[in-house]
This record gives structure tokens, C-alpha cells and sequence, in this order.
């Protein structure tokens, strides 16, 4: 018997997406955790991506070098005084960086490993290779575009810029059709909409604004929210459902707060553990 008892919209379950790859189990973004995700029962794998000085798109959650999770190519330190911006780096340079090799205590289950900071037509060939190799189920790509509308010219090129290289490479890798792109930054979601209308377009939230007034500044409904679980509240769902408006949340990772999201009947979690939801479900 549950502890408790929320409030259940209907009877469809949540659809599950590896944060990060398998954020809670490899390192951040790396093509070892985003094949393990393909183990789950995900509908997605979320990443992230960044523009180099050579206009490659790499797959990464920072502008900059994090010396957190960073090592040089000879092993070393980064310091953390020296911000180096992925956009003045070409990828011959980037590739030649440590991850996966400095641990996390966040994720104390999480695997340390020599990897590195993969290109996303590198990811999205991998994971396609995986899932026709071994005939597994086909997964979706919920991308987000990470800029700093301060930093245009710095660590970004200009928005429209920004937003033509990343759907040319979405439609150059044939993903199209199974791909969400979501991003906090409202002007770059307009310019990705004023350029294609056929990709869905997911608007994080992680304050405690409504998501309609947060709609209203975007200037158009978006077919996704993505909202921080702690922030989610059942009656905003419930009027967005309402508006056809599918509710994402993030990054859910503890058994309580994915049986609660799951009894909320929000569309997707969003997770670093997709097991952990797995299981809730078993068990609901």
C-alpha cells in the first residue's frame, strides 16, 4: 500500500528519457552512457549541445571547459581560473580533452571511465547502429541547445546562426522526424520556430513563474514544457494538458518523487536514473 495518494489525470503512463545518457550510472554526456541508456525502456535520450570555433556540434551540458569534469590530454588539472569556451576551440583540440575520470560525488554510482566529448553525428550514428544491430527499441533525441544570449560572439554564434547549424545537421543525420529540441532561452526557441515548424519545441522552466506567463513571453505555444519536478504543480498540469500542451519534468531520481510524477500523469520523466522508473513502474 503507497504512503500516500495524489491526484491521477488518466491511466497513461509517463514516457522515460536518459538524462544525459545515464547520467546516474556514466559519465555525463558520453557515448558510453548514452548506448547503456538504450537498456531502459526510454522513449529518448537527452544531451546536450555546443557549438566549436569550426562550427562542429558537440555534446556537451557547458559552454566552457569544466574543470569538474575535464582533465587535460596528458591527465592533467584544467584550472579553474582559466575559462576556455568551446566556441574559440576547433574539435581536433576539444576531442583531445579527459572526461569520465574525476568523480562525482552527485552520482556515486557512476562509472569512472577514459572518454571523451563526442561530435552529435558521432552520437546519433552510434546509437543508431546500436538499436538496428541489435534490434532494440527505437529512441527519440530530446536535444538542448545550451547558450547565454550575453556570450553571443563569445562562447555562441548569433542566434539564427546557431539555430541553421544545428536543424541543417538534425536533417543531415536523418533524425527529423524523432527529435525535440528544448532549450531555457526563449529567443532561441523563437529563432528555431521562425525556421522550421515542424520540429517540436520544448521551453524549460525552473522557477516558480507560471508556465503561462512564461508561454506568453515565448510568443507562441510551445508543444512541450519542461518543468523542474520541484516547481511542477498539479494544477498548472492539469491546464496544460488542457491547452494540448505535454508536461516534461526534470531530473527525477528518487523513488518517491518518480511515484509522484508518475501519479501526476506527466507526459515524460526525465531522469539519470531510468532503471529507478523502471522499477516504479513494475511496482505501481
Amino acid at each position: 500500500m503507497r504512503k500516500y495518494k495524489y491526484i491521477v489525470l488518466s491511466n497513461k503512463k509517463p514516457t522515460i528519457h536518459g538524462h544525459r545518457g545515464c547520467h546516474g550510472y556514466f559519465p555525463e554526456n558520453s557515448v558510453e552512457g548514452f548506448l547503456y541508456a538504450l537498456n531502459f525502456n526510454i522513449e529518448a535520450v537527452e544531451m546536450d549541445i555546443v557549438i566549436t570555433a569550426d562550427n562542429q556540434i558537440i555534446v556537451t551540458h557547458d559552454l566552457y571547459v569544466n574543470p569538474d569534469l575535464c582533465l587535460n590530454h596528458d591527465g592533467s588539472r584544467i584550472e579553474h581560473h582559466n575559462k576556455m569556451y568551446f566556441y574559440q576551440m576547433e574539435y581536433k583540440e576539444i576531442e583531445q580533452l579527459k572526461t569520465g575520470l574525476i568523480s562525482q560525488p552527485r552520482f556515486p554510482f557512476q562509472r569512472n571511465i577514459a572518454s571523451y566529448i563526442p561530435l552529435l553525428s558521432e552520437v546519433v550514428d552510434l546509437i543508431e547502429n546500436e538499436v538496428k544491430n541489435k534490434q532494440l527499441k527505437v529512441v527519440s533525441y530530446n536535444i538542448e541547445i545550451k547558450c547565454d544570449n550575453q556570450l553571443s560572439g563569445i562562447a555562441q554564434p548569433d542566434y539564427k546562426t546557431y539555430a541553421s547549424l544545428v536543424l541543417q545537421s538534425i536533417l543531415n543525420l536523418g533524425i527529423g522526424q524523432k527529435v525535440i529540441i528544448q532549450s531555457f532561452d526563449k529567443a532561441m526557441l523563437r529563432e528555431i520556430r521562425n525556421i522550421n515548424t515542424t520540429v517540436p519545441v520544448s521551453l524549460l522552466i525552473e522557477d516558480e513563474i507560471s508556465p503561462f506567463e512564461h508561454i506568453n513571453e515565448l510568443g507562441f505555444k510551445p508543444e512541450i514544457i519542461g518543468i523542474d519536478f520541484r516547481k511542477i504543480k498539479l494544477e498548472d498540469i492539469i491546464k496544460l494538458h488542457k491547452e494540448s500542451i505535454k508536461v516534461f519534468v526534470f531530473t527525477v531520481n528518487e523513488i518517491e518523487d518518480i511515484r509522484r510524477m508518475i501519479d501526476y500523469r506527466v507526459n515524460t520523466i526525465i531522469t539519470d536514473y531510468p532503471d529507478r522508473v523502471e522499477a516504479c513502474f513494475r511496482a505501481y
